[in-house]
C-alpha cells in the first residue's frame, strides 16, 4: 500500500509541477499588439543581426529598401537562419506596399517596381508590437525551427534590438 500511495503522491507532485510552470509560463508573457493600423508601419525600419538593410515605409504607399539581402523574397536561395545573411550579397530597390494585404491586418506586402532587380512579385512580412518594440518578421525558409525560431529577418522600427528576439515572430500570445 505504501508503494501505491507514493506512486499516485508522485503523480500528483508531476501534475502539480507541470501546472505551476505553465502558469509561470503565461504570467511571464509579453504584452504583444496584433492590432496596429496602417500608420504604425509609416517610418525607418532596421535590420537586427547586424544587418545592414533598412526599409523606408512612406505614408503615400511607396517603399526604398536599402541593403536588403537578396536571398530574403529577391531570387537568390532562401537562408535557413539569419545568421547566413551575413556579408551575402544585397540590393536596393524600391516599389509600393500595402498593409493588410493577404487578409490579415498585421501584414505589410512590399511590391518591388517592376525594373527592380529584386526579381519577385511581392515580400510579406508580419509586423506587432511587443512590450513597445514594434518589429516585423519574414520568414527566411518554409520551416520553422522551434528551438532557436532563428529563421526569420527581423526589421524594427527605429533602432533594432542588439539580441534580436526571434521567438517574437511566432508569439501568438
Amino acid at each position: 500500500m505504501t508503494t501505491l500511495t507514493s506512486q499516485y503522491g508522485l503523480r500528483w507532485f508531476s501534475a502539480l509541477a507541470v501546472s505551476i510552470s505553465l502558469a509561470l509560463m503565461l504570467t511571464a508573457c509579453t504584452n504583444s499588439d496584433f492590432s496596429l493600423s496602417e500608420q504604425d508601419a509609416y517610418g525607418t525600419w532596421r535590420a537586427g543581426s547586424d544587418l545592414p538593410a533598412t526599409l523606408e515605409l512612406a505614408d503615400d504607399g511607396t517603399f526604398r529598401a536599402t541593403a536588403w539581402p537578396l536571398d530574403v523574397g529577391c531570387g537568390g536561395h532562401a537562408p535557413r537562419t539569419a545568421m547566413e545573411l551575413k556579408g551575402a550579397e544585397t540590393v536596393d530597390f524600391s516599389g509600393t506596399w500595402a498593409e493588410g494585404a493577404g487578409g490579415s491586418q498585421n501584414q505589410i506586402t512590399l511590391k518591388p517596381a517592376a525594373e527592380s532587380p529584386c526579381g519577385t512579385g511581392w515580400i510579406d512580412a508580419d509586423f506587432r508590437s511587443e512590450d513597445g518594440v514594434l518589429y516585423a518578421c519574414t520568414l527566411l525558409d518554409e520551416q520553422i525551427d522551434l528551438a532557436t525560431a532563428a529563421n526569420w529577418l527581423i526589421l524594427y522600427r527605429g533602432e533594432p534590438e542588439e539580441t534580436p528576439d526571434s521567438s517574437r515572430c511566432f508569439n501568438y500570445n
